[in-house]
C-alpha cells in the first residue's frame, strides 16, 4: 500500500539542494511538451508547473496511490499537466513526442538491467531529436551511502531471509531490496555515462548533490531551524563545485538526443 512521505526540514533540504540543479538544466522555452517519467507523488509536476514558459507537463508512474497523491500537487499550477499510469518500459506516446524528458531516481529502484535499458530507449524514443533529458541516480561512490545503504542492506537481507521471491536475499550488494516491495541500486559516475552515450545520447553537463545522504535525514528531523538546514544547504552547494564533487550521493546528468545523420 502506497503511503504519502511525511513532510520535515529534512525532506526541504532534500528537494531545495536538487531543485537549482535540475531546474537549471532544463532550456529555456515555450510550448514545449515535457515528460516527468516516473512522476511519484508528483513534487516536480509542481515545480515544472510553477514555471510559466513550461505550456504542457505530462507525469507518468506505475503506481496507483502515487499518483492519487500527486493530484493535490497540481493546484495552483500554470500550465497543462495530465498524470497517466503507464510503465515506462512501454510508454503510451508516439515517436519524437516531448522536447524535454525528467527521469529522476526511477532507475535505481529497477532490479532487472535489461528493463533499465529498455526504459531509456523508450525515453529516447518518444524524445525529438536534439531533445534534452535530465537523468538522476545514486552515486556508488559516495561513501557515506556505501557504509550506510550496506548496513540497511544487511538489515534487510536478515528481514527477507525468508523471502520467497529469487533475488532478495545478499548482503554488500550494489543491488539489494530494502524491503519486498523497493529495490535499491547505485551507478558508478562512468557507468550511467557509458550507459547514456550507448542509447544514442550526447552527455552535456554532469552535477552531483546531496552530500548529507538520504539515510541520514531522519537523523536530523528534529531540527525545526531554516537556518540549520540553510547552512547544510549552502555546504552541499559548497561541494558541489569543488574537485570532491563526485563524493555526493546524487547525480544529475543533463543528455541530448543526437540527432540522426542522413547517410
Amino acid at each position: 500500500m502506497f503511503r504519502a512521505p511525511a513532510r520535515h526540514l529534512s525532506h526541504d533540504y532534500w528537494i531545495v539542494t536538487e531543485r537549482k540543479s535540475i531546474i537549471d538544466l532544463l532550456p529555456r522555452g515555450k510550448g514545449e511538451r515535457i515528460l516527468d517519467a516516473g512522476c511519484g507523488v508528483g513534487i516536480w509536476l509542481l515545480l515544472m508547473g510553477l514555471k510559466k514558459s513550461m505550456s504542457e507537463i505530462i507525469g507518468l508512474d506505475l503506481s496507483k496511490g502515487a499518483l492519487r497523491y500527486a493530484r493535490q500537487f497540481l493546484q495552483g499550477a500554470r500550465s497543462t499537466q495530465w498524470i497517466i499510469r503507464a510503465n515506462l518500459m512501454n510508454c503510451p506516446f508516439r515517436d519524437e513526442t516531448f522536447d524535454q524528458t525528467l527521469c529522476l531516481w526511477v532507475l535505481i529502484h529497477i532490479p532487472d538491467p535489461n528493463d533499465r535499458i529498455k526504459i531509456i530507449q523508450e525515453l529516447g524514443r518518444t524524445l525529438k531529436a536534439g531533445g534534452t533529458l535530465i537523468l538522476a541516480v545514486t552515486n556508488e561512490l559516495c561513501p557515506m551511502y556505501i557504509i550506510l545503504s550496506r548496513i540497511r542492506c544487511l538489515f534487510s537481507s536478515i528481514r527477507l531471509r525468508n523471502a520467497s521471491i529469487k533475488g532478495k536475499k545478499g548482503i554488500f550488494k550494489r543491488g539489494w531490496w530494502y524491503n519486498e516491495q523497493l529495490y535499491m541500486y547505485s551507478f558508478f559516475p562512468w557507468e550511467i555515462k557509458g550507459f547514456l552515450k550507448n542509447e544514442g545520447f550526447s552527455i552535456q553537463s554532469v552535477r552531483t548533490v546531496h552530500f548529507i545522504p538520504f539515510e541520514l535525514m531522519p537523523l536530523f528531523s528534529w531540527l525545526h531551524s531554516k537556518r540549520v538546514w540553510r547552512i547544510f544547504t549552502k555546504i552541499d552547494k559548497l561541494f558541489s563545485s569543488s574537485a570532491l564533487k563526485y563524493l555526493a550521493q546524487g547525480i544529475i546528468i543533463r543528455a541530448q538526443k543526437m540527432k540522426r545523420t542522413v547517410k
